[in-house]
């Protein structure tokens, strides 16, 4: 099943949920022997198989195995290096086991392996007189294909991604609640090369190629009321532990216009590593004051920690870097129940998201560390069922209000001289965002298997300072 959120989660959902989450949670076995298969054959010579079974082991333990192959060959085609880009195989696999020894207590291991090779993305050269490559781009050389997916460059570009999982969910009812633990494990690596100047001379102009190891390891343990009496309540406590490693090799050979000369090549690579500690303790309650009105009250309290250790392109020596953010976010709201058919719900919570590195940054001014981002989330709504539950309409009004959001952003890398010599790839903080918007969804079923959705969106998002 798939679960969209919109706005802050934190109170529930884990950490730096600040925006809304897509909560997925996969199919469990059924304890019964069935299964189904699926084949999928298309144009750029895509082929899909797709592969799911449900088996019985014992009374008590039962399992579920689901597969995926999927290949194409690409779209665009590469005249320098004469080869198809865009191309991609995926192989990926889950396992899924339940143990249910008793009414009270369940035990779920999930595992999970995704394996993705291609050429990865595909780049033509766009650039126009005045920029940085325009002597290298077919928009101002002659003779060229205008074709958008004829690419020319010379250098081989590919992409290679690894990622497994591990996930172990069990309940225990203790009567007046169910405790939950959810232990889980993940590692994923990959190897990406992009050609970037995407030109077809033969000198480097600009070249990159990255290495990227991660794992981490979680838990959340939390009691959660069996919905006896007025008062509903979920709490927990949550720890994280995750590192990464990466490198960026990086070859320069810019010419610059207002030069009217070519920058000495730079072959390097930048590396850097991360270790990131999180905790935090987290409650909600609902209180049912009638049958038609609930209110509700949460927040949680978060606490995180890294240590950042980069190695720039050059001479600039190897440093560590250390900082902590801490943060409580709350949550308040109500929902009144006019009928079974029709409820009305406000509430307003805050989100966080901690601050950090910058994991790529290729000079030690750009390292950070950029500030936490929090929101101020305010949202009302209205969820109706007509037509003896055929017809559903909801309507929903939301306005966001960032502060120090954190964005994405391209910085030139300077020489001693103030020259360009390359770009890199930072998070800054904006100081401060509004979203407002108003959502309209409609969900119809005709019958006999049909049904009609409609969605209506209007959104207004803009910088209030940067």
């Amino acid at each position: 099943s798939v679960e969209i959120l919109r706005g802050p989660q934190g109170t529930l959902y884990g950490r730096n949920t600040i925006g809304g989450l897509v909560s997925v949670r996969t199919k469990r076995p059924d304890g019964e022997l069935n299964g189904n298969a699926q084949l999928t054959v298309g144009d750029h010579g895509r082929k899909e198989g797709r592969f799911a079974m449900n088996f019985p082991i014992t009374d008590t333990l039962s399992g579920r195995i689901s597969l995926l192959y999927k290949k194409y060959d690409g779209y665009n085609y590469n005249v320098t290096q004469d080869r198809d880009e865009g191309f991609q195989e995926t192989v990926a696999g889950r396992a899924t086991f339940q143990w249910k020894p008793t009414e009270k207590f369940d035990a779920t291991l999930i595992l999970d392996s995704d394996n993705e090779e291609g050429s990865g993305a595909s780049m033509r050269n766009a650039g126009l007189t005045g920029n940085t490559f325009a002597a290298l781009s077919p928009n101002v050389l002659t003779a060229v294909n205008d074709d958008p997916r004829v690419t020319y460059g010379n250098l081989p570009i590919f992409s290679k991604v690894d990622t497994w999982g591990a996930t172990l969910e069990m309940n225990y009812d203790v009567g007046i609640g169910t405790i939950t633990s959810v232990t889980g494990y993940r590692e994923f690596d990959d190897n990406i090369a992009s050609d970037y100047d995407a030109s077809a001379s033969t000198t480097t102009y600009y070249h990159g190629e990255r290495l990227q190891k991660h794992h981490q390891f979680s838990e959340e343990l939390r009691i959660a009321s069996n919905g006896d009496g007025p008062w509903n309540y979920v709490a927990g406590v949550y720890y994280l532990n995750q590192k990464y490693h990466i490198s960026n090799d990086q070859k320069f050979f810019l010419f610059v216009p207002a030069l009217n000369t070519s920058l000495p090549i730079i072959n390097g690579a930048q590396v850097a590593s991360q270790e990131n500690t999180a905790v935090a303790v987290f409650a909600q309650i609902d209180y049912n004051v009638t049958d038609a009105l609930i209110l509700t009250a949460g927040g949680r309290y978060s606490y995180e920690e890294k240590d950042f250790t980069n190695d720039p392109i050059g001479a600039v020596p190897q440093a560590t870097f250390s900082d902590n953010w801490s943060d409580f976010s709350p949550k308040l709201g109500l929902s009144y129940k006019f009928s079974d058919e029709a409820m009305f719900y406000a509430q307003w919570q805050q989100g966080f998201r901690s601050g950090g590195f910058n994991g790529r940054a290729n000079t030690l001014t750009s390292v950070g560390p950029y500030d936490a981002e929090k929101v101020n989330a305010y949202e009302a709504g209205l969820k109706t069922t007509l037509a003896n539950g055929k017809l559903r309409f909801n309507l929903a009004a939301f306005r966001n209000v960032y502060s120090d959001m954190q964005t994405g952003t391209q910085g030139p890398i300077l020489n001693s001289s103030g020259q360009v010599i390359g770009f890199e790839s930072i998070v800054a903080n904006a100081a401060q965002a509004t979203i407002d918007g108003v959502e309209l969804e409609a969900n119809w079923n005709v019958g006999n298997g049909f049904t009609l959705n409609a969605n209506v969106g209007y959104l207004d998002a803009h910088y209030d300072s940067f």
